[in-house]
């Protein structure tokens, strides 16, 4: 792989996925043409999410040398809550396409200082404090209180306790 500065090595575009926009890069292997997709499967990583040059319609995970279809953005974000950011738009017509995947059921505990999201409520964010589930009703409030204040995992919220919002944090 040739050497290349980021701005060469990416260019967004914006797919829609079961009714939803979500984001994406051509990824690329040299600095000619930043349209064309890439062709080469050894650019891609395991687990990353992959959208076909020829059906952008679908989102696929690269999984032991297979694109596998994500039936639902659901399933994509039971496997990697950031799979969005990290979409590459390849080539796939040399690529080997395996099973669908599956909704992913094995999921940790959120813990306290965890930040997560719900199956199915994926525009929510929350912070487990003290065994509950706070939610925060702003980025700005989320903000006051981490900087990094995306999912860092999908749970199922009804196993959990709410507690009240997070009110902003003043200090």
């Amino acid at each position: 792989m040739k050497a290349a500065t980021f701005s060469t090595l990416f260019y967004s575009v914006g797919i829609v996925m079961n009714g939803g926009m979500v984001s994406g890069q051509y990824l690329r292997h040299d600095g000619d043409d930043l349209h064309r997709p890439i062709t080469d499967s050894t650019a891609l990583k395991e687990g990353q999410a992959v959208t076909c040059y020829e059906g952008e319609d679908k989102v696929y995970r690269w999984e032991e040398g297979k694109l596998r279809w994500y039936p639902s953005s659901e399933i994509a974000n039971s496997y990697n809550i950031r799979w969005r950011p990290e979409m590459a738009h390849v080539d796939c017509q040399h690529l080997e396409f395996g099973e669908d995947m599956p909704l992913k059921t094995e999921h940790r505990e959120a813990q306290d200082g965890d930040i997560v999201t719900c199956f199915g409520h994926e525009e929510k964010v929350y912070i487990m404090e003290n065994g509950k589930l706070r939610w925060f009703p702003t980025p700005t409030i989320a903000y006051s209180y981490t900087r990094y204040w995306r999912p860092e995992i999908i749970v199922d919220c009804e196993i959990y306790p709410f507690g009240p919002d997070m009110p902003l944090n003043e200090n």
